[in-house]
């Protein structure tokens, strides 16, 4: 606390911590172009996901998933082509597959993993990891 006189001052470092902190949890929610391993949680559902934007379109975004699902699954994945949603058991985890258009060029991916109703984030991170693998080929 700074005092000159008989007038408090504020000290400008209580207010760019705020701000700093106000910007640390606003973009705690975001999934950006660098990211890879974000933690958001998706509007009505309580499981986290894990997402990244990635350079692709929409369908060679769509059809990596499915062949990732599909290769590392046990047993036949659920496909939602119209909602672009897939599920399939991984390593034990129930995982499912949010993919969503960002713009022409780049499509966001979305994965969450939960095993016995606690959110798996390494089968997730695999997950996202072999898919943005498979796009980057």
């Amino acid at each position: 606390m700074a005092v000159v006189g008989t007038r408090y001052h504020a000290p400008m470092k209580s207010l760019a911590t705020v701000l700093v902190l106000a910007a640390a949890l606003a973009s705690a929610a975001c999934i950006t172009d660098e990211s890879s391993n974000v933690v958001r949680a998706r509007p009505g559902t309580s499981q986290q996901t894990y997402g990244a934007i990635v350079q692709a379109d929409l369908g060679a975004a769509w059809a990596a998933t499915q062949r990732v699902l599909l290769f590392l699954g046990t047993g036949e994945p659920k496909i939602d082509s119209g909602a672009m949603r897939a599920s399939a058991e991984v390593q034990g985890a129930q995982v499912t597959v949010q993919v969503e258009p960002y713009n022409s060029l780049r499509t966001i991916l979305r994965v969450g993993a939960k095993r016995d109703g606690v959110e798996d984030r390494a089968v997730a991170d695999r997950v996202l990891g072999e898919i943005m693998a498979l796009i980057q080929r």
